[in-house]
C-alpha cells in the first residue's frame, strides 16, 4: 500500500523535478539540436561542411573534424546522447543544476566577490574535457594517494564521446536557449540559483515557455525514447570523488562519503604498511631505518634484532592478525564507497532513462527500485556498518571499538551540513543512531530512507509556496490556496494553457515564441497528430531550419567536431570571403589544460569551440561579456536594472574583431527575432566590442603623387593636372572596407583635425587653398578590426603658375621706332619652382629668337608684336607680349634713301636725287607749318617711287617707302586737321 501511494506521489514529484531544471531545451530538444553531430554526416575525408546563414552553398566551409571524436561519437553514440542530457541528470540533477549549471562562484552574477562560493561553468567543462582525452596509464586523483581508476579509463573513447555530448551538446544548446528564453518577454531572468526561492515565478515561465517549445517538437507525439550509456565510472571519479570536484562543489548528501573515503586510504595504507614492516624498539640501532610513507616517518627494522616495538602487543602475530582484519575492513570499506559512487551514478542513468529520453510514461517503480537497491547495496556499507561492509564477511568482534571508533559519529563534523539540509537532514541524519541496531531494523530503516531520498532529490529546487500572488492564483485552478497534483501535472502536460496568461507573463508570449520557432512557415497541420488544446495547427511541427536557436545549437554542435586545426582553417575560410585571410593568425591555439596541476606527464587534448569561456550555463548571451538584458539585481533592494554577465569575454571566433562579422555573424542566426533594434539584438557590440586577435596589423599608408607632378632637388611638385594619391593598404580588409582619412595643410601650418573617413581608397587628396605653395599631406587608415595605423606624411609644392618673362628690349611697350632705326629682341626667363622646360619668341608671329635684330627699315609701318613663351617642367605655360611702332618722318625718309642708295636697292640716279629733294621740300614745308603744302610733297614722292617701281627702285623697298610717306601723310593729316579740309577743299 505504502509502494503504491508512493508512487503516486513520486510521479507528480517527477513533474515538479522536471519543472525544476533549468533546462532551457527539454532533453529530447538538446537531442533534436545536435543530430547532426551525432549522426557526423560527413563528406570526404571525414570533413563536415558548415553553412552560410545566407543559404548560399558557395559560402558553406568544408573542413576535417577531429578524427579521434568522431570515432568516439560514432563508436558510443548513447554516451554522447547520456552527455547530451549532461548536468540536467549527471552525476545527479541536484548536484548538476546546484553546481555545474550556475556560476556558483559569483551566485550567477549576484554575489560578485563574496568569494563563498565553487565555480563557474566552463571549469566544469574544461576539466570534463581534459579528463576524457586523459591517457589510461596517467590517473592518479591525488599525489600521495594512488588510486586505480584504470577500469573507468580503459574505454577512453567512451568517456570522450560523453564528454563531447556534455559540451557540444547541452551546453551549446543551453547557450542558444537561454538566451531565448530568459529574455524579459519570456521569462524575465535566468533560472534562480537553487538557494534563491524569491524568483520562482521566473522558474515557472522558464517551465511553462520550455513545455509550450517542446510540444512543437517533431516527434513529440510519438515519445520514442533515446537510449543512453553513461560511462558511470569515469563520471564518478571526475564529478563526484575527484579533488576538482571536492573543490568545486558541494554534494550535502554524498560529501560525507567522499570525506571518509580521503580518510580512509591513508589509514588503510598505514595498517598494510605497519603490517609489513617490523618497527624498531631503538630508533638509534644499525638495523633501525626511517622511511617516509605517507607524510609520517617510520622507523623499520632491517634486520630482527633491533629489538620489539613498545607499542605493539606482547604478541606481535596478534597484532598482525588484528592489524590485518582492520585492513581488510578498510579496503573492502573504501571499495564499497568508491562502488558506491559508481552505482549512484548509475542510479541517476535510470532517472535519465525514464525522464528525460522522451518516454511516455515514465516506468516509476524503476526508479524507486534503483533507489531502494542503492540504498541497501551500497548507502549502508558506504556508511561503514559492519553487517554491510565487504557484505559482513570481514567484521570480527576483535575489531569492533576499532570500527566503531572510526564510524560516521553523529557528533562528528561530517554530518553536519547534511543534518542541517532543509531537504535531506531527515534522510540520513538519523544514521548514526541506528549503530546498535541489528541488522534487519536498519533494512527497514532504510527501505524508509530510500523514499526520502527519492523525493527529496527529485523536488530539491522548486517551492511553489514562493510565488507572487498572481502567478500563484494562475496556477491554482480550484482556487483553494493550494497546488494540488492534478494541477501541478497539468502546468507541464498543457502549457498552452498559460502561455498568455498576462498573471505568468508580461506580453502575449505564445505569439512571440511562435515567432521564434518560425511556425508561420511551417506546415498548418501538425505531423504527430498531437492536437493540443483541440486546434491541429496549435502545436504543429517546427521545422529546424527556421527555429534560429536551434539550427544555432546544430550548427555549433557541428564546429564542436573541430579541433584548433580544423577551427582555424575554417576561420580562415570563412574570413576569406571578405577578406585576404592570408594575412590573419591562427584563432585557436594548443589547447592547455587549466584545471589538474598534478599531470605528469602531460597528455594531449584537443582545443574545442565550445571552452574557455561560459560562466554560467543558466546564463543568456555567454558568447559575450555582458547580456544585452536588463535585470533587477536580486536581493539587493531597489537599484536600478543591470546587465549582467555570463561570459568571461574567452570565446575567441566572437571575441575577434575579424571573426565577429566575417564569420560568428555568418553562420549564426539572430536567436531572439523579436529583438530588433541594436540595443536588444543578441550579436551586437555595445556592451562588449572586439578586440583584434587575429588582425592586429593596422593598415599601410602610401601617400604618391599621380598626374603632372616632377621632383626637383628632393622637392615634389604639383601642378594643376596633378594629385597627392592617398592608399591605406590592409593586411586582411580590402581597400573598399579600410576607412581612410586625409588632410592637408601649409607647410609650417597648424594641422586641422582629422575629418570623416574618405569616401574612397585610395583617393586624391584635396590641397587646401588651391594657391602656390608648400604643403604638408597627411593621411592615416583604420581597418575594421579599428587598427589604427600612424599618420603618414608628405611635403609637396603647389606650382600652377608659369615662368616668369622679362623682355628686356625692344621696351617699354609700344614704344615707337623711326624707320631709320635699329633694335633687338632680348628677353630672359626663370621658374623658381618646378624650374624652366624651355621658351620661345615669336615676331608678328613668326618664330624669332632671343638676341634676334630688328631694323624698322625692313618693316611695315604700324604696330608690330613680339611674344615670349616660357614653359615650366610641370607645364605651366606663360607668355609675355612687347609691342611697337614704326613709322617714318622727312628725315628717317632721307635716311632710308640714303641707305637703299647705297645698298643698291635705288639705281636711278634721277630717282634718288628727286626723292631726296622732294624730302628736303617737305621738311621745309614741315617748318614753315604748311603741312598741307607738306602731304603735297609726299604725295608727289609717292608718284616717282610708284613710277620708278622696280624699274631703277627695288620693288619692296619702293612699296616700303610708298608705305612709309603714306603712313606719314595720314598722320600728318590727322595732326593737323584743318590743314588738310582746306587740302580737300583746294581740291574740289
Amino acid at each position: 500500500m505504502r509502494r503504491t501511494a508512493f508512487s503516486f506521489l513520486l510521479l507528480v514529484l517527477i513533474t515538479l523535478a522536471t519543472a525544476s531544471s533549468a533546462m532551457a531545451w527539454k532533453p529530447p530538444m538538446h537531442q533534436k539540436g545536435v543530430e547532426l553531430p551525432l549522426g557526423i554526416e560527413l563528406g570526404p575525408g571525414n570533413t563536415v561542411t558548415i553553412p552560410d546563414v545566407s543559404g548560399d552553398p558557395a559560402k558553406a566551409v568544408t573542413v576535417p573534424v577531429n578524427a579521434t571524436l568522431k570515432q568516439a561519437i560514432q563508436s558510443f553514440p548513447a554516451a554522447f546522447r547520456a552527455g547530451v542530457i549532461g548536468p540536467d541528470a549527471f552525476p545527479d540533477t541536484y548536484f548538476g543544476q546546484s553546481f555545474v549549471h550556475p556560476d556558483t562562484r559569483n551566485g550567477n552574477d549576484r554575489r560578485s566577490g563574496t568569494g563563498h562560493d565553487e565555480a563557474i561553468s566552463d571549469e566544469w567543462l574544461s576539466y570534463l574535457w581534459e579528463q576524457a582525452w586523459r591517457p589510461v596509464d596517467t590517473w592518479s586523483l591525488e599525489s600521495v594517494v594512488p588510486i586505480d581508476w584504470t577500469p573507468a579509463l580503459n574505454n577512453r573513447l567512451k568517456n570522450i564521446a560523453f564528454t563531447a555530448g556534455f559540451v557540444i551538446g547541452h551546453a551549446n544548446g543551453d547557450m542558444w536557449a537561454h538566451t531565448l528564453v530568459n529574455s524579459p518577454a519570456i521569462a524575465g531572468g535566468v533560472f534562480p540559483d537553487f538557494t534563491d526561492v524569491s524568483h520562482d515565478d521566473i522558474a515557472i515561465r522558464h517551465t511553462i515557455a520550455e513545455g509550450y517549445m517542446d510540444k512543437h517538437r517533431p516527434g513529440y507525439e510519438q515519445h520514442i525514447a533515446t537510449q543512453i550509456d553513461v560511462p558511470s565510472e569515469f563520471v564518478a571519479t571526475t564529478m563526484l570523488l575527484s579533488p576538482f570536484a571536492r573543490a568545486h562543489g558541494k554534494h550535502v548528501i554524498l560529501d560525507p562519503f567522499v570525506e571518509r573515503y580521503e580518510q580512509l586510504v591513508p589509514e588503510a595504507e598505514e595498517l598494510r604498511f605497519d603490517n609489513q614492516h617490523q618497527d624498531c624498539f631503538d630508533d638509534s640501532a644499525d638495523d633501525c631505518t626511517a622511511v617516509q610513507h605517507f607524510g609520517h616517518t617510520h622507523f623499520v627494522c632491517v634486520e630482527d634484532g633491533c629489538g620489539p616495538d613498545p607499542t605493539d602487543s606482547p604478541i606481535n602475530v596478534f597484532e598482525w592478525g588484528i592489524d590485518s582484519a582492520l585492513q581488510a575492513y578498510y579496503d573492502a570499506w573504501i571499495d564499497d564507497i568508491k562502488q558506491g559512487l559508481i552505482a549512484w551514478v548509475d542510479v541517476n542513468e535510470v532517472i535519465a532513462e525514464e525522464l528525460y529520453t522522451g518516454k511516455a510514461d515514465p516506468d516509476v517503480d524503476r526508479i524507486v527500485d534503483a533507489v531502494h537497491d542503492w540504498v541497501l547495496g551500497h548507502m549502508l556499507s558506504m556508511m561503514g556498518y559492519p553487517d554491510f561492509v565487504g557484505n559482513g564477511v570481514l567484521f570480527v568482534s576483535d575489531i569492533a571499538s576499532a570500527v566503531s571508533s572510526f564510524f560516521f559519529s553523529c557528533s562528528g563534523n561530517l554530518w553536519g551540513p547534511l543534518k542541517n539540509d532543509p531537504v535531506f537532514g531527515s534522510v540520513l541524519g538519523p544514521a548514526c543512531d541506528l549503530y546498535d541496531d541489528v541488522k534487519e531494523d536498519i533494512t527497514d530503516w532504510a527501505l524508509d530512507v530510500a523514499d526520502d531520498l527519492t523525493a527529496g532529490l527529485l523536488t530539491w529546487g522548486l517551492d511553489l509556496k514562493q510565488l507572487p500572488a498572481p502567478a500563484f492564483a494562475a496556477l491554482d485552478r480550484n482556487g483553494d490556496g493550494n497546488l494540488g497534483a492534478s494541477e501541478v501535472v497539468r502546468i507541464m502536460s498543457e502549457p498552452e494553457e498559460y502561455i498568455d496568461d498576462p498573471r505568468l507573463f508580461p506580453l502575449p508570449v505564445r505569439a512571440l515564441l511562435d515567432q521564434a520557432m518560425d511556425l508561420t512557415s511551417s506546415p498548418q497541420v501538425d505531423q504527430d497528430g498531437d492536437e493540443g488544446s483541440g486546434q491541429a495547427e496549435d502545436f504543429r511541427d517546427f521545422q529546424i531550419d527556421g527555429f534560429a536557436a536551434l539550427r544555432n545549437t546544430q550548427t555549433m554542435g557541428m564546429l564542436g567536431l573541430l579541433d584548433e586545426n580544423g577551427l582555424n582553417q575554417f576561420f580562415k575560410a570563412k574570413a576569406a570571403q571578405a577578406g585576404n585571410s592570408a594575412g590573419l593568425g591562427d584563432l585557436y591555439s594548443t589547447y592547455m589544460n587549466q584545471n589538474d596541476p598534478l599531470q605528469t606527464p602531460s597528455w594531449y587534448v584537443p582545443n574545442n569551440i565550445m571552452l574557455g569561456w561560459m560562466r554560467a550555463l543558466d546564463g543568456d548571451h555567454q558568447w559575450s561579456t555582458t547580456s544585452v538584458y536588463l535585470e533587477d539585481d536580486d536581493g539587493a533592494g531597489p537599484q536600478p536594472a543591470v546587465h549582467h554577465s555570463y561570459g568571461t569575454g574567452g570565446m575567441r571566433i566572437w571575441e575577434d574583431c575579424v571573426a565577429r562579422h566575417q564569420v560568428f555573424e555568418q553562420v549564426f542566426y539572430e536567436p531572439v527575432p523579436w529583438h530588433t533594434t541594436p540595443t536588444e539584438r543578441a550579436f551586437q557590440d555595445t556592451f562588449d566590442p572586439a578586440t583584434n586577435l587575429t588582425d592586429p596589423t593596422a593598415p599601410t599608408i602610401t601617400l604618391g603623387v599621380a598626374g603632372t607632378t616632377t621632383t626637383s632637388g628632393g622637392t615634389t611638385y604639383i601642378g594643376s593636372g596633378g594629385t597627392v594619391v592617398a592608399k591605406a593598404d590592409d593586411n586582411y580588409d580590402p581597400l573598399s572596407a579600410t576607412s581612410l582619412y586625409t588632410r592637408a595643410f601649409p607647410s609650417g601650418g597648424t594641422a586641422p583635425a582629422w575629418g570623416a573617413a574618405s569616401g574612397s581608397n585610395p583617393e586624391n587628396a584635396s590641397l587646401a587653398g588651391g594657391t602656390d605653395g608648400s604643403y604638408v599631406v597627411e593621411a592615416k587608415g583604420i581597418d575594421r578590426c579599428g587598427n589604427e595605423s600612424g599618420a603618414e606624411s608628405k611635403t609637396v609644392v603647389v606650382d600652377t603658375q608659369g615662368p616668369a618673362i622679362t623682355i628686356t628690349s625692344p621696351q617699354p611697350d609700344e614704344v615707337v621706332f623711326d624707320t631709320d632705326d635699329l633694335s633687338s629682341i632680348a628677353y630672359t626667363t626663370m621658374d623658381s619652382a618646378s624650374g624652366l622646360a624651355g621658351d620661345s619668341v615669336t615676331f608678328d608671329g613668326e618664330p624669332a629668337s632671343n638676341g634676334q635684330a630688328v631694323d624698322m627699315f625692313l618693316l611695315a609701318p604700324g604696330r608690330h608684336t613680339i611674344v615670349v613663351t616660357a614653359t615650366d617642367a610641370l607645364g605651366n605655360t606663360s607668355t609675355l607680349t612687347r609691342r611697337f611702332k614704326v613709322q617714318a618722318d622727312a628725315e628717317s625718309l632721307t635716311a632710308n634713301i640714303e641707305r637703299a642708295w647705297d645698298e643698291g636697292l635705288i639705281t636711278s640716279a634721277g630717282a634718288y636725287n628727286g626723292l631726296l629733294e622732294k624730302l628736303g621740300q617737305a621738311k621745309t614745308k614741315h617748318a614753315q607749318g604748311k603741312h598741307g603744302a607738306e602731304r603735297n610733297v609726299l604725295e608727289a614722292f609717292i608718284d616717282q617711287v610708284t613710277t620708278k617701281r622696280g624699274n631703277g627702285i627695288d620693288v619692296a623697298t619702293a612699296d616700303r617707302l610708298i608705305a612709309f610717306a603714306r603712313d606719314l601723310i595720314h598722320r600728318d593729316a590727322a595732326a593737323h586737321p584743318a590743314a588738310a579740309a582746306r587740302r580737300v577743299r583746294h581740291r574740289r
